[in-house]
Order: structure tokens, then sequence, then C-alpha cells
């Protein structure tokens, strides 16, 4: 017994989600219980993101813990203060600018990036859900660390845990209008999800992921650990080096926060 969350894209933009299906009225009645993040065991999630290991978005190294800790106990507390009005407010996104730039800007439209730097790699995880063996597909070109552009945009996702009748944190993420990667529907999914899956698509196969001489390297050595294909970057590596390339970008690019994102200020 628990709750079935649906949400909606429409236009692009992300409309107010769908109020649950109920099986369990006593239970809907109730508000949900929010687990504070520092506490909960996605911290070392975020973590990863906090501390530049996760390749696909992180800090910057002079960004100070405590910040982390400020812009997550506002999320927070914002978020209780919807459970308090609405009992289960469902996922919200959140957006927060720091007052200085202190993320990646690693993700940029292809058409502002030479053409010849983009290479397409896969995110190391079986989840049949997405694409089974070897990920979900992502653009990508390499840049040298020095040249990696920053931003003080940051989305924070919280999320009602299942059927559990908890809520907190689900992700944080620095990219621009924090779109999801797309899904393998199976024959089951709605006309809707479809549609939906459909925008994923197309905006994921117009942007590209910058990634660092160092995150490339990881990378290469993580999939080698797991017995996973490499031949795509390592390719790509050796034609950075032998082109001696610093940066992929012809255009700059400024991130802007997602249409249904709450803004916060911290």
């Amino acid at each position: 017994m628990g709750i079935e969350w649906i949400g909606k894209i429409e236009n692009g933009k992300q409309s107010n989600w769908e109020n649950p299906v109920v099986h369990d009225l006593e239970k809907a009645l109730t508000p949900l219980r929010l687990v504070p993040t520092i506490k909960s065991k996605y911290m070392d999630h975020i973590k990863r993101h906090m501390w530049g290991l996760n390749p696909w978005s992180k800090s910057l190294s002079s960004a100070p813990y405590w910040m982390f800790v400020d812009i997550l106990n506002k999320v927070d507390e914002e978020y209780q203060k919807l459970i308090d009005q609405e009992w289960n407010p469902g996922p919200k996104v959140f957006v927060v600018r720091s007052k200085e730039p202190a993320w990646t800007n690693a993700i940029f439209p292809k058409e502002n990036l030479s053409e010849d730097s983009i290479f397409v790699s896969h995110r190391d995880i079986w989840n049949e859900k997405i694409n089974g063996w070897g990920g979900q597909k992502i653009l990508c070109s390499l840049i040298w660390d020095e040249n990696m552009p920053t931003t003080n945009l940051i989305h924070v996702i919280m999320w009602p845990y299942g059927d559990s009748w908890k809520a907190g944190i689900y992700t944080m993420v620095f990219w621009d209008k924090w779109m999801p990667f797309p899904k393998k529907l199976d024959e089951k999914a709605t006309k809707e999800q479809r549609e939906n899956n459909a925008k994923f698509e197309e905006y994921w196969d117009s942007h590209v992921m910058l990634i660092t001489l160092d995150e490339i390297e990881n990378i290469i050595k993580h999939k080698k650990e797991r017995w996973m294909p490499t031949d795509a970057e390592e390719r790509a590596l050796e034609k950075f080096k032998l082109k001696n390339w610093k940066s992929p970008i012809q255009k700059d690019f400024v991130p802007e926060p997602a249409d249904w994102a709450i803004e916060l200020t911290i």
C-alpha cells in the first residue's frame, strides 16, 4: 500500500505534480516526515559532488563545506514549510545561487562547442530502466581543468521516499535547467511518459558534458575495473593530447534555472 507519483512536463516546462493516487487514506492524511539532509543516507552521495569525485557535476575545490551545509539546511527548511502547508507537497526542485561561482558549468549546448571535439560516452551503470548495460549515452568533450567554466547556480531536488512517508533530498545538480536523463521505456509506458522522454532525449542529444583530463582518466580506470569498454574515452583522450587542445568552447554559455524551480537566496 502507498502512493504513486505522476509528473508532467508541458511545452518543455514542468507543471505542478499531480496529486498522489492514495491507497491508504489514514496514511495520506499524515504529514510527511522530513529527513534532514546532513543526517540522511544520501549525504555520502552529496559529498561526491562536493569534493569533485563525481565527473558529471561537481563543486570547485575552493567551495567550503559550510556553504553546502547552509544551502542544504535552507532547502530543508523551505521544504518543511511546504509540508506544513500541504501535508505532502510531492517532488520539488529548488534553485539556489551562491554569491560567488562555486560549481563547474559543465553542460553546454552542442552548437557552442567545436564539433570535432565531441564524442559519445556512457555512464558506467547497469540499469534496465535506462539503457541496459553501459548505462546512459552522453555526449562529452574534453577540457583543461583551468579552462572549465563555472557557475553560481545549483538545483536541489527534494522527494518523497516511496511509500515510507518520509521525504528528503533526492539529488543536487549544477547543470542548466535540471533536465532528467531519458529512460528506456517498455510497452506499458503511457503517452505522456513517452512524450516527456522524447523531450529529455532531445535535450541530451543537443547538450554536451565537459570533462577534464583527470576526470576522463578516472572514468577509464573505473570502467576497466568493471570490464567495461573504454575505446571511445581513450580515443578522445589521445586525440585531445595529439591536437594540443585547451578548450572546445567556441561560444560562452550561461546556465539558467529550471522554469519550474523554486528560487532561494542564501
